[in-house]
């Protein structure tokens, strides 16, 4: 099993949670979908560029069975599609996070050989980033978003050895710094089924209308050892049905008594601790569950693909605002204050040609230091909001060339230091205190 400090380790794996026997040894079964989660977190102090996993798949599990499950990125999750043993996409958080998520995952069957790759893909240059303060696994304040995990399944061969263990351990590559390694996870396989003799015989019955027949059966299993043995019994060549479930005892003999006239055939299948269950060896026979085989190997974490750009929620309401209020009548009243002059001579008086500068706006007061306009932001259709005056709280407004207005849109009790309209076409303004 991997080391008590998994939970710190740069990089640890966890496997699924095998079975103990009646000798307190843990087994798995083969043919059985075995959960693994690769948990790492970021060892440094900046963002990742690209974060590479691999593990060496051991040679008792069989790499054609591997299938690719949920990956998780700090808080960034990414959902994989159903039985892919390879998958790759891209997922754009330019907008909210500033670069592209790459992801590549597979299995090489050949070498047995799992990787991921998972990069954050500059969007203006195509290139991994080389950024302390964007990409991967980024600090936030609290040290938090720093871990992330990668998860698959895989069986165990069906070929394996007696006595077979599937050791699993990872490593990790953070950018172009040294690999790191995980301790080992060791599980014990038990790929065969247990197998069982049976022994009936006919007993004399002194009642005219019954038959009655000794049922002997003996069952081994060479690995985690025999966990029951249910008998089934069918009647005429009918299906078979069960008669004794799930008994704790390998060795044993019971009595069946049947009715006259009758045939009946009987069969022994065994569970192990692994929980492999013995297969039928009547062709065609179809024996009913007994509700034991089922074993419990634990899952991966599913999780859903974050939204490459938050949307707010549907019922989200809106605080009423005296800003917003007048802005809002202002923009849609022509001739109410914040109307602009469309055109205006320009300030300088003597150019050197081909060049010709004028003012874009103006008609506003300056603040101390004689600094002008603050924050801009330009509206949906073109026209331009600023923040200016002596206290820096006036807002004016302007069309998309400019123009001279000496009345403000409105004016706040606070300095507006900045504006920004996001992708719904919705205003938002920062106000502060400091001039």
């Amino acid at each position: 099993a991997a080391s008590d400090s998994a939970s710190t380790a740069t990089i640890s794996v966890k496997g699924p949670q095998a079975v103990l026997n009646a000798q307190g040894v843990s087994y798995v079964p083969a043919g059985i979908d075995l959960p693994y989660t690769l948990n790492f977190q970021n060892s440094t102090d900046h963002a990742l560029g690209q974060v590479r996993i691999v593990t060496q798949l051991d040679s008792d599990v069989d790499p054609r069975t591997l299938r690719l499950n949920d990956i998780k990125l700090g808080d960034i999750t990414i959902h994989i599609p159903a039985d892919k043993a390879v998958f790759q996409g891209d997922f754009d958080f330019t907008k909210n996070k500033g670069f592209i998520l790459r992801v590549s995952g597979g299995v090489d069957a050949q070498t047995h050989t799992a990787t991921w790759l998972l990069q954050a893909i500059n969007p203006d240059t195509g290139e991994v980033l080389n950024d302390p303060i964007r990409g991967l696994l980024i600090p936030d304040e609290k040290g938090g978003n720093k871990t992330g995990f990668v998860s698959y399944t895989v069986q165990g061969s069906a070929t394996a050895a007696l006595g077979a263990k599937i050791d699993t351990s990872a490593r990790i590559l953070f950018d172009d710094m040294p690999p790191i390694d995980s301790d080992k996870n060791t599980l014990n396989l038990d790929a065969r089924p247990p197998q069982t003799s049976l022994t009936v015989t006919s007993l004399t019955n002194n009642h005219a209308n019954e038959v009655s027949y000794n049922v002997k059966w003996q069952a081994a299993d060479e690995a985690s050892g025999v966990k029951y043995v249910t008998l089934y019994v069918a009647q005429d060549g009918g299906d078979f049905h069960i008669w004794q479930k799930q008994l704790p005892s390998a060795n044993g003999q019971l009595v069946f008594t049947g009715e006259a006239g009758h045939t009946y055939e009987f069969l022994a299948a065994a569970t192990d601790s692994a929980g492999n269950r013995e297969a039928s060896t009547i062709a065609n026979a179809v024996l009913p569950d007994d509700g034991g085989s089922a074993i419990n190997l634990g899952s991966n974490q599913t999780v859903q693909t974050t939204g490459e750009m938050p949307a707010a929620a549907h019922d989200r309401t809106y605080v009423s605002n005296d800003i917003f209020q007048a802005a809002q009548g202002s923009l849609n009243t022509p001739g109410t204050p914040g109307s602009i002059v469309s055109t205006q001579a320009g300030d300088l008086q003597h150019v050197i040609a081909p060049m010709t500068v004028r003012a874009f706006a103006d008609g506003y007061n300056g603040s101390q230091g004689d600094i002008g306009v603050l924050a801009m932001v330009q509206l949906p259709d073109g026209r331009i909001l600023a923040s200016a005056g002596s206290a820096r709280n006036d807002l004016f407004i302007y069309s998309k060339d400019g123009g001279h207005n000496t009345t403000p849109l409105a004016t706040f009790d606070a300095p507006i230091i900045d504006m920004a309209v996001d992708q719904l076409g919705q205003l938002w303004v920062m106000t502060g205190n400091a001039l």
